[in-house]
């Protein structure tokens, strides 16, 4: 009984969260396009998450993006309390061979919002025995890319740059 009792009130505590989400519906659709997120507006909205204070007056707001087997990715935008249909879609640079590239959605996001950092990591495989992950900081107007870990050979080991943070670490060079 207790568990039915919890689930309905999670399910509308996030259902009442849903229907008071200050950033209107035209802006989320927009951004889900601009990201070329496969997620329709009603699966992206579906399960949110209260927005995370970065202080300022600004919050952070997650969306679902894409969302596979054993993974999925977010896109996130930022607005002022005062003006959330003002909201703006974040980028994240990547790095590449010879520079950057610039993307808006990042896979399995975690946000800290001790120190107002977000980290990503992509499973190559389902088993985690390769793939890649980021850590960005917020710096007061965008999130900047801190460390990017990459394991290309998928034959050899598991994945784990929390527990083996200088193994894979591309970003920034040793």
């Amino acid at each position: 009984m207790f568990r039915i009792l919890f689930a309905l009130t999670v399910a509308l505590a996030t259902a009442a969260f849903a229907a008071e989400m200050p950033i209107p519906r035209s802006v989320v659709e927009n951004a889900l396009r601009t990201a070329d997120c496969s997620a329709t507006y009603e699966d992206a909205t579906a399960h949110l998450d209260p927005p995370h204070d970065l202080g300022d007056g600004q919050k952070l707001q997650e969306f679902l993006c894409r969302k596979s087997e054993y993974q999925y990715s977010g896109i996130f935008l930022v607005y002022e309390d005062s003006a959330p249909e003002h909201a703006r879609l974040l980028a994240f640079s990547f790095p590449k061979i010879r520079g950057f590239e610039s993307r808006h959605s990042v896979t399995s996001p975690e946000f800290d919002g001790k120190d107002k950092s977000l980290t990503s990591l992509d499973k190559g495989r389902a088993n985690s025995v390769c793939g890649s992950a980021g850590e960005w900081k917020w710096n007061g107007r965008d999130f900047v890319l801190v460390k990017y870990w990459l394991k290309v050979d998928c034959n050899r080991g598991r994945f784990d740059p929390k527990g083996r943070p200088n193994d894979w670490l591309i970003y920034p060079k040793k």
